[in-house]
């Protein structure tokens, strides 16, 4: 177990949220915990230096702070609809590490549980271990032209590096998809790089893995669009040295998602499309008064600054607004996949409950 000293090093979330059930067993079998995500937990297998087991917890996080609650089923539903995409396109390379046994279609998770029962395969899966290939920026790919960057549009008409053609309306379709990087900063606030300089930086390797995951997403784009869901845009990461998406893959957390109804009507308004994903969570913590540290709004508080997580773990959120979350995320998937969602994970993971 990690000592009360090791797990006050992880300021950035409430001690508690820290050790799920799952990575709690994991610690007393044997795995060694890596690396504490805003959701996730990494470990170490024993005997397996080529793969790491990934834990998806129910933790919930708004402008880069853990907040002090969990969103029930949170973590399997965004392991579900990793796996779900993947499958969706096979020929497309993920760090995701299938099963040994004859059960191929699910993860090696399911394999791993075999020998360790306590492994929750509805919120494990099995990866690569990429060690330090991962490409140090979040990659982020647009085919419809809103959020933060629409500010940069309106006022130079170049976003990311890439002048674009003059009157597009805020979240209007763009003729190609768009790719706009960023950093990944390990505490702080992530910063908007151009095109180009995630190029220069990763040579062509990256841009023949920036082709790919462009192509990955537009064919994902056509498969929601025929289930009435469109992504407005979405953010990867992954290893252009090797050419394999890792981290999740297309989740509530990882891609801003509408129904494509609700988007029709918003576009008549002017208005800005409904998402389905944890919006009503940042809505929420947009109407809070933030009077702190001479702070007067999230993006003044610093995730970094342990004071300021301590502040921000200090708010209650309602319960009423933790279960329109839980839905929310149920109710994308169930427009997905025809599958119920224990039917899913029977089908996908193999995971019976």
């Amino acid at each position: 177990m990690l000592s009360k000293n090791a797990l006050s090093k992880h300021f950035t979330i409430p001690e508690h949220l820290i050790l799920d059930e799952t990575s709690t067993y994991l610690l007393k079998n044997g795995f060694k915990l890596l690396h504490i995500g805003k959701v996730r937990n990494t470990f170490s297998i024993p005997g397996d230096k080529n793969n790491l087991l990934v834990v998806a917890t129910d933790r919930a996080s708004i402008f880069d702070f853990v907040l002090n609650t969990t969103i029930p089923n949170k973590g399997a539903i965004l392991t579900l609809l990793t796996v779900f995409w993947a499958a969706k396109q096979p020929s497309v390379k993920t760090h995701l590490v299938p099963c040994a046994s004859k059960r191929k279609k699910y993860n090696a998770a399911y394999d791993l549980k075999q020998k360790y029962p306590g492994i929750d395969v509805s919120r494990c899966l099995v990866v690569k271990n990429l060690r330090k290939r991962i490409d140090p920026a979040e990659l982020i790919f647009r085919a419809h032209l809103g959020g933060s960057v629409f500010s940069d549009y309106q006022q130079t008409g170049i976003v990311a590096g890439q002048t674009l053609p003059k009157n597009i309306t805020k979240w209007s379709k763009l003729d190609s998809i768009l790719f706009t990087p960023s950093t990944k900063e390990n505490a702080g606030h992530d910063l908007n790089i151009t095109a180009q300089a995630y190029y220069e930086a990763m040579g062509e390797k990256g841009k023949s893995f920036v082709r790919q995951l462009s192509e990955f997403y537009k064919n994902s784009y056509t498969y929601a669009l025929k289930c009435g869901i469109i992504i407005l845009d979405a953010k990867f990461e992954g290893s252009s040295e090797y050419g394999i998406i890792a981290d999740e893959i297309l989740t509530c957390d990882s891609a801003r998602f509408t129904d494509e109804k609700d988007f029709a009507d918003a576009m008549k308004k002017g208005l800005d499309p409904k998402p389905i994903d944890k919006q009503v969570l940042r809505d929420w913590g947009n109407s809070l008064t933030i009077d702190a540290f001479g702070c007067k709004s999230w993006k003044e508080l610093d995730p970094s600054n342990g004071a300021h997580c301590a502040y921000v773990h200090s708010i209650e959120v309602p319960k009423d607004i933790v279960q329109q979350v839980s839905a929310t995320y149920e109710k994308l998937w169930q427009r997905l996949d025809f599958r119920n969602i224990k039917e899913a994970q029977e089908h996908y993971l193999g995971f019976k409950n």
